[in-house]
């Protein structure tokens, strides 16, 4: 019996050539179609949503650029600081203000390169400098990039480490006074992005001294542990204020370098530790040693809460001049 399946001869010749035709016109639709080469390309780094970038600086200024730095501070808008933190901020030596998008010619010459005198050199150091080997001294001790979240806090000092040093704090109506060991001056940055790209920026100063040690408190809704110096918190100077992109944030003493002001941000010179030490705290001093003061600034660099705001547009960088 045959099957069903069996084909006549004819018809297997005719399946045989077609199934020719067929592996033919697709092996030459293989060899003549090119596949475009496949591009690596790394995935793009996202920041959270409530996240901004801030670019922070803390500059080292000479006692004879003090003619400039007072015409900073009169080409600086102040107003938007309430009244009541100028006149506490003005009283304890401190001033703060908002740099624009468009930095102030003479802040860029302020911070620029510390130039060498060549005639302090020794002769070795001059044939050096002949041969452009020694760099000019950069006036900032600090330049950083920061990423940080909606409420997130980020310490940064500003001072040196003071072995023994004395503060008074000035209030409307009264004064206080303090004083302690391995004294650091220390500002609490604390972003809060709005919605329409500005960024709320609160700097909380703080006095920290004495010993480190372990300290209980709660983070992160949970219990936790920090070892620690102890904080005097100035929560009445707490300046707060609105920033778009590309504004800064600046802050340094008063022309005097009195008070607080001279604690936050005063270099002073060899001896005067000596000296602050010796004197009551209550008592301030008639005339202040000279000395290298410093500021602090801080730029809005990048926020996610509007779109419009991830494009540069141009816009200077905070200290555009400066050779890394």
């Amino acid at each position: 019996m045959k099957s069903c399946m069996t084909l006549p001869t004819a018809g297997r010749k005719q399946l045989f050539w077609w199934l020719v035709i067929a592996l033919t016109v697709t092996g030459c639709a293989n060899f003549d179609h090119e596949t475009p080469p496949r591009e690596f390309t790394m995935p793009a780094s996202r920041m959270s949503p409530d996240s901004v970038a801030l670019e922070v600086a803390v500059a080292e200024l000479d006692p004879w650029q003090a003619d400039e730095i007072e015409l900073l501070w009169s080409e600086l808008d102040r107003q938007k600081l309430p009244l009541n933190t100028r006149r506490l901020l003005d009283l304890n030596g401190l001033r703060c203000a908002v740099v624009p998008v468009r930095t102030p010619a003479v802040l860029t010459r302020l911070v620029e390169p510390r130039p060498v005198d060549r005639d302090s050199l020794q002769p070795w150091q001059q044939e050096m400098f002949d041969q452009g080997m020694i760099d000019p001294e950069p006036r900032l001790v600090l330049h950083n990039s920061v990423q940080k979240r909606a409420g997130e806090r980020h310490p940064l000092q500003t001072s040196e480490v003071y072995p023994q040093a004395n503060w008074i704090i000035e209030d409307l109506d009264s004064r206080s006074a303090g004083s302690g060991e391995n004294v650091r001056a220390v500002w609490q940055i604390t972003p809060f992005p709005n919605s329409d790209g500005t960024v709320r920026l609160s700097l909380l100063p703080q006095i920290h001294h004495g010993t480190p040690r372990q300290q209980f408190g709660v983070g992160d809704q949970t219990f936790m542990y920090a070892t620690g110096q102890a904080v005097v918190p100035l929560e009445d100077m707490k300046i707060e204020t609105t920033i778009r992109l590309g504004e800064s944030l600046i802050v340094g003493a008063t022309h005097d370098l009195a008070g607080l002001g001279g604690l936050f941000f005063e270099m002073p010179e060899a001896g005067t530790h000596e000296q602050a030490e010796s004197a009551n705290p209550l008592d301030a001093p008639s005339e202040k040693p000279g000395g290298r003061q410093r500021i602090l600034l801080i730029r809005l660099v990048q926020t996610q809460k509007n779109d419009l705001f991830d494009r540069n547009d141009g816009k200077e960088e905070l200290i555009s001049t400066i050779a890394q």
